[in-house]
């Protein structure tokens, strides 16, 4: 549905080179090597490894049919891999957030077809990144990535949606008194 207020040209180019620009970043780390990105020597200087260690002992977890554990990964391990996936999280978040941008603002859809088109937006291209990690040494794509990635999205179009409401609102209250 679209609203009865013209596109603007201006928002439009600038939310389109932000989303290209964070599309390049997203498409940048994930071409980044398992161990281009490995932080855990950082996170055994710095992290109190063994009180860690002691602490969650027992947790053991799914992630991708994959058993994550701290027995398995050592603290430093388990930390980055819980960095790393909510690093997916972010960067979807505000990728759809960008996106909602662009056709809310830019193309002046309304808010529910903003969200729609930016969820699916996102969702096609963490797919095509996690494809593209088949080609990147010591990567391999997860469905689980995916489904993170789009998470993402959704709480970005929420966080946008909740917004855009709250200040729809806030306007209607000033105009009627």
């Amino acid at each position: 549905m679209l609203r009865k207020l013209k596109p603007s040209k201006g928002r439009i180019i600038i939310y389109s080179l932000i989303a290209i620009i964070w599309a390049v970043f997203i498409f940048t780390m994930s071409s980044q090597t398992y161990g281009q990105q490995d932080i855990q020597p950082l996170l055994q200087r710095h992290l109190p490894i063994s009180r860690i260690e002691e602490s969650l002992s027992t947790l053991e977890f799914k992630y991708g049919g994959e058993s994550i554990s701290m027995r398995e990964s050592g603290a430093a391990g388990l930390t980055q891999f819980i960095i790393r996936k909510a690093a997916h999280l972010f960067e979807y978040t505000v990728f759809s957030w960008i996106l909602f941008q662009l056709f809310y603002r830019g193309f002046r859809l309304s808010i529910l077809y903003s969200a729609l088109i930016a969820v699916v937006l996102c969702f096609v291209y963490a797919g095509s990144d996690e494809f593209h990690q088949i080609f990147v040494e010591g990567r391999n794509p997860k469905l689980a990535d995916v489904i993170l990635d789009t998470t993402g999205a959704v709480l970005g179009v929420s966080l946008s949606s909740f917004f855009g409401f709250s200040k729809m609102r806030k306007n209607q209250r000033l105009t009627i008194n």
